[in-house]
């Protein structure tokens, strides 16, 4: 990722937030770009504890604060160029008014939820993703140091074209492989008369399919042929019903950490911000996962 000028971290001081960091670290650094680190001190949690027990306000905020600093300069081994804030509010609203506050480029989360199981993306990691107006760049636990195997996937969609782009760069920088997948859909069993047709309607049945599909696939890197000279490139053509299934059993098989996709916006509505198969991707893959914007995204905070 290029010319980046403002990257945000929202911590929690999990493991997961703590590998967030270092990942947001690293791309500001490629940027030479303005690193903030948000915690989000959870209003509701706070009230909670105030039936509780007397709190006081002020000394609350100066432990979260000192807090947030020991955990800064642990996780970056003393490096001093993360700025610390702490604010009081719900994670999700907070994070996003960060987002334009500090007008980010780029917002990295932990992608761990609060049940602390890897597998399951938390609930404000996947708010942010279908609603934060910026790229966004969700980060599983075990993730440490460059990425080895990334993926972009294609639709040739004007979108899809930005996660290429996207994933071309963290590839060049990380020096890994990339891998660009397109997943063909087959016409279920059933649902018409084959045998009736005058030719066949599944593709793959054709022997210069997979072959036409794949030269298609290394179209979209063409422009970056001679910066891409060092780097492996390998088309990935998969069959599978269901697109968003396909995919994450594709980078299963490939043993990717890092999967680009672009996600589908409505613009300036607040509902249903992401389609089907890019919620699937990010609920259910291994590895971590930057989501793309279309052209035009934007959600505003009531």
């Amino acid at each position: 990722m290029r010319n980046l000028k403002n990257v945000l971290s929202a911590v929690d001081f999990s493991e997961s937030s703590a590998n967030a960091l270092k990942e947001a670290s690293r791309i500001a650094k490629w940027n030479d770009a303005n690193l903030t680190v948000l915690h989000v001190l959870d209003s509701d949690a706070l009230e909670d504890l105030r039936e509780r027990v007397e709190l006081d306000d002020a000394e609350v905020m100066r432990e979260a604060e000192q807090r947030l600093e020991k955990f800064i300069t642990e996780t970056l081994a003393g490096e001093k160029r993360a700025a610390g804030e702490v604010v009081v509010g719900h994670p999700f609203v907070e994070i996003l008014r960060a987002v334009t506050k500090h007008a980010a480029d780029l917002l990295v989360l932990g992608s761990r939820g609060s049940s602390g199981d890897e597998k399951k993306t938390g609930v404000v990691a996947s708010k942010c993703v279908r609603k934060a107006p910026v790229k966004v760049l969700l980060v599983r636990q075990r993730q440490e140091g460059p990425f080895r195997k990334i993926v972009a996937c294609v639709d040739f969609s004007e979108t899809s074209k930005k996660a290429v782009e996207q994933a071309v760069q963290i590839a060049l920088q990380d020096k890994a492989s990339l891998h660009l997948m397109y997943v063909f859909q087959p016409v279920p069993p059933g649902l018409v008369d084959v045998e009736a047709l005058a030719q066949p309607i599944n593709p793959l049945m054709d022997e210069d399919y997979i072959p036409h599909m794949k030269q298609k696939l290394m179209e979209c890197v063409a422009e970056y042929q001679d910066e891409l000279s060092g780097v492996e490139v390998v088309p990935e053509i998969i069959e599978e019903f269901g697109i968003g299934h396909g995919i994450v059993d594709g980078l299963t098989k490939i043993g990717a950490d890092l999967v680009v996709l672009g996600t589908r916006g409505r613009t300036g509505m607040k509902v249903l911000l992401m389609g089907t198969t890019a919620e699937r991707v990010i609920h259910d893959a291994a590895c971590s996962t930057l989501a793309i914007k279309p052209e035009g995204f934007e959600y505003q905070i009531d």
